[in-house]
């Protein structure tokens, strides 16, 4: 814990935190800009992982016939930002400006038809099957736990796509 502190504090100091400790409510209305979003992007861009790239599946072809989203994260933007909202112990999706990851398919300029179900169901005779998966919005101990494990709704959702053979 010692050593987690001191490098955020060390960090603290660098930017001058403890010389200026009060915010400036002038620049709130940059808070969620463009500019803003655009390093948002990069952000998200920079620390996705990939674990594997079986049969070159990714990048997604723009020329799929079809694309199915699924899971209980898909098509929720407080999900998807997990303990990293503006309100506390998080906040309900709608009231989160931005675009979850099925929005961002949708836009993505594709001429794939984009299908969505949080179950997985209706997935059958898709090209591709994508199931977003992510932890409830949360802060502080509420979050923590002894063991990992998913939700079974969404262990349902990716056995649902897994059985239609996607």
């Amino acid at each position: 814990i010692n050593d987690a502190v001191r490098r955020i504090l060390t960090q603290k100091i660098k930017i001058g935190l403890f010389e200026h400790p009060l915010s400036y409510p002038e620049l709130l209305d940059r808070v969620g800009s463009a500019g803003h979003r655009n390093i948002a992007r990069e952000c998200v861009k920079e620390s996705v992982v990939l674990l594997q790239n079986k049969n070159n599946t990714l990048p997604l072809s723009k020329k799929a016939d079809r694309i199915h989203i699924a899971g209980s994260a898909a098509n929720n933007l407080a999900a998807q930002c997990g303990g990293w909202t503006i309100g506390w112990q998080g906040i309900a999706d709608k009231e989160i400006d931005g675009n979850t990851f099925l929005d961002a398919i949708k836009q993505a300029g594709s001429d794939s038809k984009i299908t969505y179900s949080k179950n997985g169901q209706s997935s059958a005779g898709s090209d591709v099957g994508i199931v977003v998966i992510a932890e409830d919005p949360y802060a502080d101990w509420f979050g923590d736990n002894d063991e990992l494990f998913l939700k079974q709704e969404d262990i349902n959702a990716v056995m649902n796509i897994k059985n239609s053979n996607v």
